[in-house]
């Protein structure tokens, strides 16, 4: 039992080893330039859900930083839309002065609704799908990605089912 335990946390450490762990969300968007694709997750990077919906320090001039340096911006959440109010996450982003990139593009938003995730106005709910396999379906194998997220098992998705994704763990100092 042992020796598949230790197996397992070695499996994990080599897949973390090409995620970097992060408390300055800046520091993800030094590997982001112009042609870079920002996906940040909502809860516990932009966002505390649980306290009244309150911003973490940094976020939002991260995003602000972010839109001025690359290609686009914009949320995933694992949270499905049926579980939670779209509006109610736009309006708590949006008053804080966070407004995100929405997804234009007819053919990603019917491959996303044909593997059960959804988009409302640059945020994507991946439903029942991995946070990796979303991202896979709304970026081509060209582009580039950096992903930002507080749960390593979102980042090793990351990993593991988007090649070109560069994922960032956050650990939020509370």
């Amino acid at each position: 039992m042992k020796i598949w335990r230790g197996l397992f946390f070695l499996v994990g450490f080599v897949f973390m080893a090409n995620a970097h762990q992060i408390v300055d969300l800046n520091d993800a968007l030094e590997q982001a330039d112009s042609e870079t694709n920002v996906v940040f997750d909502i809860d516990g990077v932009l966002i505390r859900m649980m306290d009244n919906c309150s911003l973490i320090e940094g976020s939002n001039s991260a995003v602000q930083a972010a839109k001025e340096k690359c290609k686009s911006v914009r949320c995933l959440t694992k949270t499905g839309i049926q579980e939670g109010d779209p509006q109610v996450l736009l309006q708590t982003l949006r008053s804080y002065g966070i407004n995100l990139d929405p997804i234009v593009d007819s053919n990603v938003l019917q491959k996303l609704e044909d593997i059960g995730a959804t988009h409302v106005e640059g945020i994507v709910y991946a439903g029942p799908e991995s946070k990796g396999k979303v991202l896979a379906t709304i970026f081509n194998e060209d582009d580039t990605i950096v992903f930002v997220d507080d749960s390593v098992g979102h980042v090793e998705s990351a990993l593991k089912e988007c090649p070109q994704c560069k994922p960032f763990h956050f650990i939020s100092e509370r």
